[in-house]
């Protein structure tokens, strides 16, 4: 099912990949597929931000916290890390379309600590083979590499 759900989020068919990656936070819940639950919490949580759905930031808040959280080899650090980041620019953006100025800038703030001293670590956490895995698609190009 998360497979499905996210060939129709790369589609960009968001009504269809909502149901979808519902059935397969629920067969994850039931299952114990860690994996996929957190998976299934955050792409909710995108989807749920392209159909202005209310409930989209309370799932991107479920997933930051079950990526922080889980314990054992779950998850990598690169894709915490990744998730930290995507959700505090998807809770800024979900603000900034509610007309909450002051909690889209928290949240700006919250993510520009996350990427500290570094303003380049944002595109290198993406660039990162590891992140393509955590993807699951191929690497983009970088004219960095050689």
């Amino acid at each position: 099912w998360m497979n499905i759900a996210n060939a129709q989020l790369l589609q960009q068919k968001f009504a269809s990949a909502w149901e979808t990656t519902r059935i397969a936070l629920d067969l994850a819940k039931q299952s114990g597929e860690d994996r996929v639950r957190g998976r299934a919490l955050l792409n909710l949580g995108m989807a749920g931000v392209q159909l202005k759905k209310p409930e989209a930031a309370a799932y991107i808040q479920e997933a930051m916290e079950w990526y922080k959280g889980v314990t054992g080899e779950v998850y990598t650090p690169i894709e915490r890390e990744a998730v930290s980041q995507d959700g505090l620019r998807l809770l800024s953006k979900i603000a900034e379309q509610s007309g909450d100025e002051v909690q889209a800038k928290k949240y700006m703030q919250e993510f520009f600590q996350s990427v500290g001293a570094d303003p380049e670590r944002y595109e290198a956490v993406r660039g990162s083979p590891c992140f393509a895995i955590y993807q699951a698609r191929p690497s983009r190009p970088s004219s960095t590499r050689q």
